[in-house]
């Protein structure tokens, strides 16, 4: 048996959380919180907003753990449902579009001189127009696998989809991208999460 919370399974610290155990709770928000905080930010780009959805994911998440079952997938795709239905609900209040230079600003690195920002601001530019040439869920699919690191199994409990169809909208995503960025742009798009 584990002598600590840290080297307790998902499952475990659920268990244990439920029966009582309320710091197992907090090792789950040790884990989640920081892949959490950047699924939000990368879709809402405003530091402030991401940090409330956020905790509304948590505070959802303490609130039904009792829901959660192992035997329907991670801990982990639960969580991230959770944070899903979190953004639907606040896209829903707030109709308004999120600011582009605010959005560009944040993929880009702070460190860079002038005249690599120029051009990491153009690239970052032609990200955000072919992203949005994408569908919502086509967006939301390639977003899952490339900048949260999902599994394809993960993905389909996250948007409700089978993976057979997560594949399927990956790929046209990809098809539609290449003909809207050029091919380092790409390359660099879906291995960094900022444009150096």
């Amino acid at each position: 048996m584990p002598q600590n919370q840290s080297e307790l399974t998902d499952a475990e610290l659920v268990h244990l959380h439920c029966t009582g155990d309320t710091s197992a709770f907090s090792e789950l928000y040790e884990r989640y919180a920081h892949p959490i905080f950047a699924y939000v930010m990368y879709r809402v780009s405003e530091r402030t907003t991401a940090e409330d959805i956020t905790s509304t994911v948590f505070m959802r998440a303490l609130e039904h753990t009792k829901k959660y079952n192992p035997n329907r997938g991670s801990y982990g795709s639960w969580i991230y449902r959770i944070a899903r239905n979190a953004l639907i609900d606040h896209f829903r209040r707030n109709r308004t579009t999120a600011n582009l230079d605010d959005f560009l600003d944040s993929l880009i690195d702070p460190g860079l001189s002038p005249a690599e920002h120029v051009v990491a601001r153009e690239r970052a530019s032609a990200v955000h127009t072919a992203l949005y040439s994408l569908s919502e869920i086509q967006r939301e699919i390639l977003l899952l696998r490339f900048w949260d690191d999902c599994s394809f199994t993960e993905i389909a409990k996250i948007t409700g989809k089978s993976e057979a169809g997560c594949k399927m909208q990956l790929r046209r995503s990809l098809d539609t991208l290449r003909t809207h960025l050029p091919l380092a742009t790409l390359i660099l798009f879906l291995t960094t999460h900022t444009f150096q």
